[in-house]
């Protein structure tokens, strides 16, 4: 059935906007993936508060906030990921069975059980519309199309739902007018119409305020906050130049600084001012600017203390740089190290050097920052020896780390190599987390599938080891301006409570994690493809 053929859709239609759960199984529903959203439900108080700040993330809430603006007057968003056991409620789906339109959003990890909502909802209501966006969607659309989906927004999504809005409302443009979307013609054929620019600096600066599920609104730890978009840098594994075409478009300080004022007032309403987390991929890729912003944040007194941002290598050689960005109320820095080899390095286009890494994480640090590192382990060059040299750096490094598996995320650089030399696993999209080992290593790393998944988890568990707690807090002199020395004390016992924390919600998250279904009948294929094996039930796995 053609999309002009279904319900028509008007300013009080039915839209129910939904965002999946996380979880190891791809079903929507199966408990989300331990450490997450659910955590906020758990009956231990202690482990609801060691949990990790959660960040209200954008996404179907930017649409929300667009339609509203449209006037469509009847828009429900729906995030799973903050449901108790991240499971969906019986009202949940009764606004989605009432809806006449259904719009999701999913990354690759979640993209199972997107199209899982779909079907279901299709099941009951074939008339309804189904429109899905997002990284995934964007980079398969025929995936999304078969499984029932009407219509996939390829790329920035706002203009163009926007323009959908419009014709399926109004059926006064053809389909095909419509840039940047796909969907099947009344022979079946998949049509994808030309790609829509990337807004220019105007357009994104006059995009209305998200609105956010009252569940996010309610249970959110961290407001995000964004500048920009898109990365100038060409990594090799990352997803966020396919999507953004390799541009970068920041937003005016004048739209920063409003919407700085909206959270303001959100926190007043209820009660609650919470940090921010700067949500661009790349805060200071104009490190000007960033001086300028972080300028403006401080004089207005609009942005909280204990906020994070995420940076590249640069932006830690520049001291001016670090002294505002405490000045101003951030504390953490998050930087994308990946590896400490400089030959891997090389071979995922990451423009950067361990030596690099070294002297910027050390003026972060000498800067009172907290240095949060984000590792791929497993990346071409590594070996078998690079696994106990990656935690060691990181442990002499940085205060906390994340440590993952390269993920071929659909339509990446890495990704085609990987299909072209026949080294990708499976493609269970909700294995693609970070957390499970998803290519077969090239030959000359002397390392199997399996062995560093475990090496991974040995990783993570030895980093976050009681014992190194505060070596690194103790152990550096601050030297910033920003916090004077009468200060400094209680800084640094700020700063070991956390990791202590840290330390605490680790080790539970990685031992619940590995109990996971979906990981436990994963990481008994990763086995089995060293020696194929008979395994409970009959099931037989190998390598071929």
């Amino acid at each position: 059935m053609a999309v002009a053929e279904k319900t028509p859709i008007g300013r009080n239609s039915k839209i129910a906007l939904v965002s999946p759960q996380i979880n190891t199984t791809g079903s929507i529903f199966d408990m989300g993936q331990v450490g997450q959203f659910e955590s906020y439900f758990h009956p231990n108080k202690f482990k609801r508060k060691i949990c990790t700040p959660r960040l209200r993330t954008l996404g179907i809430s930017m649409i929300h906030g667009l339609l509203e603006k449209q006037g469509y007057n009847n828009v429900v968003s729906l995030d799973f990921r903050y449901r108790p056991n991240s499971q969906p409620t019986s009202e949940d789906w009764k606004d989605i069975y009432q809806s006449d339109l259904l719009g999701l959003t999913a990354i690759t990890k979640t993209a199972e059980q997107a199209l899982q909502v779909a079907k279901i909802y299709k099941e009951a209501k074939p008339n309804g519309i189904v429109v899905m966006g997002g990284y995934h969607a964007s980079a398969r659309p025929e995936e999304a199309l078969k499984a029932g989906v009407d219509v996939v927004v390829i790329g920035e999504g706002e203009k163009t739902m926007a323009e959908l809005m419009q014709y399926l409302e109004s059926g006064e443009k053809k389909m095909d007018n419509i840039l940047g979307i796909a969907y099947l013609d009344k022979d079946g054929q998949m049509i994808i119409t030309p790609k829509r620019p990337l807004m220019k600096k105007y357009e994104l600066s006059s995009l209305p305020s998200p609105i956010f599920d009252p569940m996010v609104e309610k249970f959110a730890t961290y407001d995000g906050l964004t500048t920009s978009r898109g990365c100038p840098f060409d990594c090799e594994f990352c997803g966020v130049t396919q999507f953004y075409c390799g541009k970068y478009t920041t937003f005016t300080d004048e739209a920063v600084i409003r919407e700085l004022r909206h959270l303001d007032d959100l926190s007043k309403n209820r009660k609650n001012r919470r940090s921010i987390f700067v949500e661009d991929d790349n805060f200071a890729a104009m490190q000007i600017r960033a001086m300028r912003l972080l300028g403006r944040f401080d004089k207005t007194g609009l942005f909280p203390p204990g906020s994070g941002v995420q940076v590249r290598k640069e932006a830690g050689l520049n001291p001016q740089l670090n002294e505002q960005f405490v000045r101003s109320g951030i504390t953490s820095v998050y930087v994308g190290v990946e590896s400490i080899s400089d030959k891997t390095l090389e071979k995922a286009n990451k423009k950067a050097t361990r030596e690099e890494y070294e002297r910027s994480i050390k003026q972060w640090r000498e800067a009172g920052l907290w240095v949060h590192g984000m590792f791929i382990v497993g990346l071409d060059g590594d070996t078998k020896q690079s696994f106990e040299e990656t935690k060691q750096w990181a442990i002499e490094n940085v205060h906390s780390a994340q440590f993952f598996a390269p993920v071929p995320l659909p339509g990446t650089t890495m990704t085609k190599r990987m299909q072209e030399e026949g080294r990708i696993i499976t493609e269970k999209w909700s294995l693609y987390d970070g957390h499970h080992v998803l290519l077969r290593p090239g030959e000359e790393q002397g390392f199997t599938a399996w062995e560093l998944q475990k090496a991974i988890v040995n990783i993570t568990d030895q980093f976050y080891d009681y014992k190194n707690i505060g070596k690194l807090i103790l152990k550096d002199k601050i030297n910033n301006p920003s916090i004077p020395e009468k200060q400094q004390f209680a800084w640094k016992l700020g700063m070991l409570k956390k990791s202590l924390s840290l330390r605490v919600y680790a080790h539970w998250a990685l031992g619940n994690m590995m109990k996971e279904p979906g990981t436990v009948a994963y990481n008994l294929q990763l086995q089995a493809m060293e020696k194929p094996q008979i395994l409970k039930g009959g099931v037989v796995f190998s390598s071929g």
